[in-house]
């Protein structure tokens, strides 16, 4: 058995217990790792409170992503080798000691990141590298407006983007002005009138919204033509449900049937990984080796110990974090 957290009801922090799990040993084509890091996501939170689209019912083990080392491998895997160092997107399980993936998911860290950086990577870094390169084909001199700027995927957005050439405006609250300003980014305040301040930039050529809900319908006006909207978190109450969603899709498919050349998406890591895994496994190496060549590092605000998930998860729920939280063994 070893330690895990468990999301036993529906609700807040509160409904996050330590517990055990079986250590089960890797099925062929399988590797086990022993957990390291593991990052806390916004989804995390969804799934709490119930409101994570094709969530499993509870109780369940949480935790997206993973890094850790090598520590049992199963018939017929030859790569990674038991004592490889790796990180790896596991969706569901990696708020444990021990989580099991797909040899082919668990992706090399090289050892130029320590567990903590390359716990912080995967989902951020994949989700603002896919929205910017496989969703919007971002390019260098256009403009990208981020939501939540100063949190674990808009601090990736921004390195990202402006090491594809791009100009970056960031709602963020005036707290943390101060960051987005030192990655490169523009701020702006999200409570403030940010709609004005990005047509009087000219407009956005790209705007990524974690906000989802009528929030949206804000950040579609302040594309220029030929913009792309591409909505990636539904943190408005009630966006997620499966009315919020079927208007989101809806507003989607109609804004891009204008002839304006703006055009409106839905994107899901997971659902991406899962129709794609190899232009996903594709881009977290690329992003493993733009890491390790430190042309990005993750920000990382805090870290805990996997007995205070509830605890992070709190603080993430409260916006008291630059970046992102992960859980440390």
């Amino acid at each position: 058995m070893a330690r895990a957290v468990w999301i036993v009801g529906r609700g807040g922090p509160e409904v996050l217990r330590l517990g055990e799990l079986a250590v089960r040993p890797p099925a062929k084509g399988e590797v086990r790792i022993r957990v390291q890091a593991a990052g806390v996501a916004w989804g995390n939170l969804a799934m709490m409170r119930g409101e994570y689209p094709g969530m499993p019912r509870p109780p369940f083990v949480p935790g997206y992503e993973v890094a850790g080392v090598v520590d049992a491998v199963g018939p017929g895997v030859s790569e990674p080798a038991i004592g490889a160092r790796v990180l790896a997107l596991c969706w569901y399980g990696g708020w444990a000691d021990f989580a099991v993936v797909r040899a082919a998911d668990a992706i090399p860290v090289p050892a130029a990141l320590d567990p903590v950086t390359a716990g912080a990577l995967p989902l951020n870094y994949f989700t603002a590298w896919q929205m910017l390169h496989r969703k919007a084909r971002v390019r260098a001199g256009e403009t990208v407006l981020v939501h939540g700027a100063a949190g674990g995927v808009g601090t990736a957005v921004i390195q990202l983007a402006l090491l594809a050439g791009a100009r970056v405006l960031g709602t963020a609250s005036a707290g943390k002005h101060e960051l987005v300003r030192r990655l490169g980014a523009e701020p702006l305040d999200p409570r403030a009138a940010w709609e004005d301040a990005v047509r009087g930039a000219g407009g956005a050529d790209v705007v990524l919204d974690s906000i989802g809900g009528a929030h949206v319908v804000r950040s579609f006006r302040v594309l220029r033509r030929g913009g792309r909207l591409i909505t990636y978190g539904f943190r408005e109450p009630g966006a997620s449900t499966a009315w919020g969603l079927a208007k989101l899709v809806a507003r989607n498919l109609a804004w891009s049937a204008l002839p304006n050349g703006k055009r409106a998406a839905l994107y899901s890591s997971g659902g991406s990984y899962r129709r794609h895994p190899g232009s996903a496994r594709e881009d977290l190496r690329r992003i493993v080796e733009l890491a390790g060549a430190g042309r990005i590092a993750p920000i990382v605000g805090a870290t805990l110990p996997l007995a205070e998930a509830a605890r992070a998860a709190g603080m993430l729920e409260r916006g008291e974090v630059e970046g992102k939280i992960v859980l440390v063994a």
